[in-house]
């Protein structure tokens, strides 16, 4: 009789300050276009924007959602707006995969741009980007 035990760790955070924010969201996709290239997993990108309830103010989701959607751009695979779809304490990048009969499940999620919520901000902040790994769910 064999027993296995497993632990699984499916979540990962980046500290940056905010002038890194898409510097490492692109280091963050190209890591998981590596991974799925190696399986042969066929994805789509989708950028969900600030929910009509969300902390924050209007400028700092405006410079979140515009360094997600450089680093989008940059990273050069087609993508989709996901309008009002963000966690409401930030835009989030949603990657779904699809399996052998076409059907799409979310899979990574570089889940929210994280600021600081004191009114502090300085080029000195740091910006937490979450990647929640496999959340089971489906689109």
């Amino acid at each position: 009789m064999m027993i296995f035990f497993i632990y699984l760790k499916d979540d990962a955070h980046i500290f940056c300050r905010e002038s890194q924010v898409k510097d490492e969201v692109r280091k963050a996709l190209d890591f998981i276009d590596y991974v799925y290239q190696i399986f042969g997993f066929t994805y789509e990108l989708k950028l969900s924007t600030r929910p009509e309830n969300k902390l924050g103010d209007d400028e700092t989701w405006d410079r979140a959602e515009s360094a997600l959607k450089e680093a989008l751009d940059e990273f050069g695979k087609p993508w989709q707006l996901n309008e009002g779809d963000g966690a409401f304490y930030g835009p989030k990048i949603d990657i779904s995969v699809s399996d052998a009969l076409s059907r799409k499940f979310q899979c990574a999620t570089l889940q929210g741009l994280e600021s600081p919520a004191d009114g502090r901000r300085s080029s000195e902040s740091s910006y937490r980007i979450g990647d929640n790994g496999t959340s089971g769910g489906t689109n």
